[in-house]
């Protein structure tokens, strides 16, 4: 062996003692957390201000709406943004965390998150005599709000997978629906305003909320609303340049490029391509790695993903599908047969094609 070699082996196995710094598939630590800045400079002020604004978060799946949450709940960041935790309470609440939903389980959870910030006394003991109760309704959490009040703070409560709360498959699932909601509805305009929500999902809350009748206002007109996007191109290079560091790997322009393009900025799938890229150059020291072979498992990857959706995507997606072959059918016996019928026909199924596709786009 030469000493070229020696050298490679040797920077070889240095490199593969290195911890690959990038992360998918679970939200990112503050520490990790890039980008977002407009987002969580509207949060804050709307939260801080004196009108205790609420929020409401949308986007696609693994676009970053856990990630944002637990940033904003993290202590220092909240600190750092005047959520100081003599001022502000935060809670962090997964909603799909409470198995077999009941608005009486949803408030028992948040008591029992909120029992976590105060040690004994009169408090305390109203929490725990509210946790002790058979059936607990959103107008029983006023004197607990009322008291925060008298204590000079405020209560942020942020709902993860808020969707998990908002059942509308039956009219007794809508009855219940609305009845939690209008609740919540109340303990955000309480007259002290000390109580904001900063709620995220999927689709927007006003779609969710589309088969709910509410009595006066609705539900999510008090939210002002944010919808997460891919990262440009300038929040993919911090995010690059914060893992890297440190490490001794370096992504060349032509990386970045390539990362950028497989995933459209889209936080999951940079974090996933990035991580294989890492990982390729840990094994090939001097080498290229091979972008076809990264790209290829990418797509497989989205495909399972795909698969994972639910219900009404993957109903959606399969008439979609079928709508353009009738489509290309219809168009093709157009062509050879002059019938004005069948042109028709495509004419009506590319119209029904091209409006499945936009509704598709929303997931």
């Amino acid at each position: 062996m030469n000493q070229a070699e020696e050298s490679n082996l040797e920077l070889g196995k240095k490199q593969l003692a290195i911890a690959n710094p990038f992360q998918y598939g679970v939200p990112v630590p503050p520490s990790h957390f890039v980008g977002r800045e407009r987002e969580v400079r509207m949060i804050f002020d709307l939260i801080t201000g004196s009108a205790r604004g609420s929020v409401a978060v949308s986007g696609e799946r693994l676009i970053g709406k856990t990630s944002l949450l637990r940033y904003v709940a993290a202590p220092e960041i909240a600190k750092a943004w005047g959520g100081t935790p003599d001022r502000y309470i935060f809670l962090y609440l997964n909603c799909q965390s409470i198995s077999q939903f009941t608005p009486t389980r949803f408030w028992r959870t948040v008591l029992d998150l909120l029992s976590r910030h105060f040690s004994a006394g009169e408090l305390q003991e109203m929490i725990e005599g509210l946790r002790g109760q058979k059936e607990i309704r959103a107008a029983d959490l006023e004197v607990i709000l009322d008291e925060i009040h008298d204590r000079g703070q405020a209560l942020v409560l942020l709902l993860d997978e808020f969707e998990w709360v908002i059942r509308t498959d039956t009219a007794q699932d809508i009855a219940i629906t609305l009845d939690f909601l209008s609740g919540l509805r109340a303990l955000v305009t309480h007259s002290k305003r000390v109580f904001s929500l900063i709620t995220a999902t999927r689709e927007p809350v006003h779609q969710l909320c589309a088969p709910i009748k509410f009595i006066g206002s609705p539900f999510y007109v008090f939210f002002a609303n944010i919808s997460l996007k891919p990262f440009t191109r300038e929040e993919a290079e911090e995010l690059i340049d914060k893992a890297l560091k440190g490490t001794g790997i370096e992504f060349s322009k032509a990386d970045r490029d390539f990362v950028f393009e497989v995933s459209g900025g889209h936080p999951h799938w940079l974090q996933n391509a990035c991580f294989k890229l890492f990982e390729k150059k840990l094994q090939l020291v001097g080498e290229r790695p091979d972008y076809k072979e990264i790209s290829s498992t990418l797509k497989e990857e989205k495909k399972v993903i795909t698969i994972q959706l639910p219900p009404l995507q993957l109903r959606v997606r399969t008439v979609t599908s079928i709508s353009i072959t009738l489509t290309v059918v219809a168009g093709l016996i157009s062509l050879i047969t002059s019938n004005p019928a069948a042109i028709a026909v495509t004419a009506i199924l590319a119209f029904i094609s091209l409006g499945l596709f936009a509704y598709e786009l929303r997931f």
